[in-house]
């Protein structure tokens, strides 16, 4: 199991980690903070599937509270609550396209690391530069559009924004 967080996370972050019937809950554990026995609440936990490997990044309830709520999931066929970290399902090309005064826009391409007969899509974003507020040419903010928009303000630079850049999740 370590080697598996080692693989997905950085190398040195350590984890308390709770089996559960489906599954290991790992809680990361802070520098100094945590006791082995307890773990340092408001961090997220994570969840590796016993079966598939995959792994969900849920909120940062107790971990035993986590494993309760992911095994009860599984056993009644409802879906997890948590969104998978790994393995990386997409990879999003950020591309700027226009730029005035007021906004920036961008044309947001996704493509599935899974699928290779899933087809790539296009997203038109279009972000005003003063309030942040965005829209796009689909219905409401696509998750691919919303992360490419925190990615873009992340990565500006002096003011500056980016032209291009490419991310997974």
């Amino acid at each position: 199991m370590e080697q598996l967080l080692a693989h997905i996370f950085q190398q040195g972050l350590k984890f308390h980690i709770y089996q559960t019937e489906y599954g290991w809950v790992c809680h990361p554990i802070s520098s100094g903070r945590d006791s082995p026995n307890r773990p340092h609440p408001g961090q997220g936990n994570f969840v590796v599937d016993a079966e598939t490997g995959v792994v969900t990044v849920h909120s940062s309830l107790h971990p035993l509270t986590i494993g309760e709520r992911y095994d009860e999931a599984i056993r009644t066929g409802q879906p997890v609550q948590g969104r998978q970290v790994y393995p990386l399902r997409w990879s999003v090309t950020v591309r700027r396209i226009r730029e005035d005064q007021t906004e920036i826009e961008y044309h947001v391409l996704t493509r599935s690391l899974l699928e290779t007969s899933h087809p790539t899509t296009g997203i038109q974003l279009v972000i005003n530069k003063k309030t942040l507020r965005s829209r796009t040419n689909e219905h409401g903010i696509p998750e691919p559009a919303a992360l490419a928009k925190s990615w873009a303000y992340a990565n500006r630079q002096n003011q500056t924004w980016p032209e291009l850049g490419t991310f997974e999740y």
